[in-house]
């Protein structure tokens, strides 16, 4: 029965979100295993909200005691009242990338630019980009056209209208083998992962190759340098489990 008057609630909560015209996913992330949770965070934008319609500004609210705006992700205060006070007014709280440079930006296939062209146009590419306070952090030797092509493959990726910026686009996913960035990549370079063994080199993605071919030896390196970080790590982690530490990440895991 409990759970049930749980759900109950959320249902009723998230129905006082449409009845304000409030789009809740603009700044709610859904928690469905935790309905309980879910509900307080419901309750708690809702006393916002019902704050702010009450007084108007963020001066009053803090004044108040409303600091720091209920939103997801929070940055930082300046940025979560820049969201918050969008939200509330009807605003979007983020666009896709093309929406955040068509004003300034007129894509262009990049099949139909010579090397010269291509610079040239990455360039304009990348300004674009930067006044819409996205920073793209891209190793700068990936040939122009690669880099160019990878980009256009974000334009539909959504990212929050900061208040100051922020963002920065820099490419990793932490999967190497996936990953277009590697052969200029030093973190890339120096793991082995079951694509590599599988493919008896180490591994590039079909874009890749087009500008840089595996070498014949390189598995036997990769392998001997994974295998000399996994003895390291394996020592590490006996004393750390003997000294009761933290235990650090597998290195397939880490965040490259």
């Amino acid at each position: 029965m409990e759970d049930i008057n749980i759900r109950l609630e959320n249902e009723a909560l998230r129905k006082e979100f449409v009845i304000r015209n409030l789009d809740l996913n603009q700044i709610f992330r859904d928690n469905p295993e935790d309905a309980e949770y879910e509900n307080k965070r419901m309750l708690h934008i809702l006393d916002w909200v019902n704050k702010y319609n009450e007084l108007k500004s963020r001066e009053k609210m803090e004044k108040e005691g409303y600091l720091y705006p209920p939103v997801d992700p929070d940055l930082d205060p300046d940025n979560d009242w820049y969201m918050f006070e969008r939200w509330i007014n009807g605003l979007p709280v983020r666009k896709t990338l093309w929406e955040h440079i068509k004003e300034n930006y007129e894509v262009k296939d990049p099949d139909t630019l010579n090397d010269c062209e291509i610079e040239t146009e990455w360039e304009l590419f990348k300004e674009a980009i930067h006044e819409a306070k996205i920073e793209v952090g891209l190793h700068e030797t990936i040939p122009a056209r690669l880099q160019y092509k990878y980009m256009l493959g974000k334009l539909e990726q959504l990212y929050e209208i900061t208040f100051a910026g922020g963002w920065v686009i820099d490419g990793c996913s932490g999967c190497c083998p996936e990953c277009m960035q590697r052969p200029w990549c030093d973190s890339g370079q120096d793991c082995c992962w079951p694509e590599d063994e599988k493919a008896g080199e180490i591994f590039y993605i079909d874009e890749v190759r087009k500008y840089v071919s595996p070498s014949p030896v390189s598995l036997g390196i990769i392998s001997d340098i994974q295998q000399k970080f996994d003895a390291d790590m394996e020592k590490r982690m006996k004393e750390i489990d003997n000294n009761k530490g933290e235990r650090p990440y597998c290195k397939h895991l880490m965040p490259f």
